[in-house]
């Protein structure tokens, strides 16, 4: 996850599960949730969710995972409970237990050792939660994504290729993931043991800094079997300026990824704009199905190369149901999304979530969505 100045392959064997064909023509807004930054849960502050999971094995429940390095406790993912209102059929999600994330041998993962970001359950039911990386100053940590238990303890871990190591030159990083923009967008076919991770911005050898002015190059991977497969690229749209304004600043980044089916996927950008102090939050739907995509395995850069990316879709502007949020707030940092359990008409639902950066001026925000039909497969 990245600040604004304001505030801002590793997978076991997997049972191949039936895919049920339905439609998506357009969200309709169920009801929001709100947790405030005070909320502590095992005597621990509650919040900074940046992923969000659906535990396909055990109906209602649901992990998160607190992009805390350690600095508002230990680093931790959050076990939550489902459950919806018979009179309003409004749905809550319950934070239960707090789980501490440890090493093979059992210790409590040292301070800033990871930036947890992104976080999916494998057939077997194991955690997997990705990490950016760091790369500044004189310390530089590699992205990865690393395996544990629902327990919380460490069992394998995935190191990505050379391109996404920070490097420097002349004592100035020049390749590699951004610092506090690596490895934020994680999600898992678990029909064919297929994982794709995602940086939230560029790698500092493939293009710039997201912009008011220009799209920005994003590389998915895709891991099968452990093996490091494919590589494909997203571009960002340019930071939006839904305002008019003369001059807008601020980022604009890939946060999160679902799969849908097969190769079809939501993606989530999420802007922040600073003369505004507002997010802007889209959805898209992609397919790495499409014709002429170029796999950008072999590229050490993107720079001045003729490339076929990934197509997009609007599905939603999240912004359109501000009016809608309770208690008079306004979309916060959405970086988190998953399914929700399907409704009595056939539908499916969505659940995001917002990473409050522990401040108090922000919130843990869950909005759900229930998802109308229009040919696509949506799995179960």
């Amino acid at each position: 996850m990245i600040r604004a100045v304001i505030f801002m392959l590793i997978l076991s064997s997997c049972a191949s599960s039936k895919a049920k064909f339905k439609e998506i023509d357009k969200l309709r807004f169920i009801n929001d949730q709100i947790i405030d930054t005070n909320k502590k849960l095992d005597a621990i502050p509650f919040g900074g969710i940046s992923g969000l999971e659906k535990d396909y094995n055990n109906k209602n429940i649901y992990y998160a995972i607190s992009d805390d390095r350690g600095n508002y406790g230990p680093i931790r993912a959050y076990k939550m409970t489902l459950k919806r209102s018979e009179r309003t059929e409004n749905f809550t999600l319950i934070p239960t237990n707090t789980i501490r994330l440890k090493t093979k041998v059992g210790n409590l993962l040292a301070k800033n050792s990871i930036d947890p970001e992104g976080i999916r359950i494998d057939s077997e039911g194991n955690l997997l939660i990705s990490t950016e990386g760091e790369a500044r100053n004189n310390s530089s940590k590699i992205p990865n994504v690393l395996k544990f238990t629902k327990n919380g303890k460490l069992i394998q871990t995935y190191k990505p290729h050379r391109k996404y190591l920070p490097e420097k030159r002349k004592g100035i990083f020049y390749k590699g993931v951004r610092n506090n923009a690596g490895f934020e967008s994680l999600a898992l076919n678990r029909d064919n043991n297929t994982m794709y991770v995602a940086s939230e911005q560029s790698l500092l050898q493939d293009g710039d800094f997201s912009s008011s002015k220009s799209k920005t190059p994003v590389r998915i991977i895709e891991s099968k079997d452990l093996k490091y497969t494919n590589e494909y690229v997203y571009f960002l749209d340019p930071i939006p300026n839904p305002r008019g304004l003369d001059k807008i600043t601020g980022i604009n980044g890939l946060v999160e990824l679902l799969h849908i089916s097969d190769k079809k996927f939501i993606a989530v950008e999420r802007s922040f704009i600073l003369e505004t102090l507002t997010n802007d939050i889209r959805l898209y739907i992609i397919d790495l199905n499409q014709e002429k995509l170029t796999n950008v395995k072999r590229l050490k850069s993107l720079k001045s190369r003729k490339i076929y990316s990934i197509k997009k879709k609007l599905l939603a502007n999240l912004n359109e149901f501000s009016h809608l949020l309770s208690r008079n707030s306004r979309i916060d940092n959405i970086e988190a999304i998953t399914w929700g359990p399907e409704l009595e008409n056939g539908n499916r639902t969505l659940i995001l979530a917002s990473d409050n950066n522990f401040r108090e001026s922000q919130i843990s925000q869950f909005i759900f969505l229930e998802l109308y039909k229009k040919t696509i497969e949506l799995r179960k």
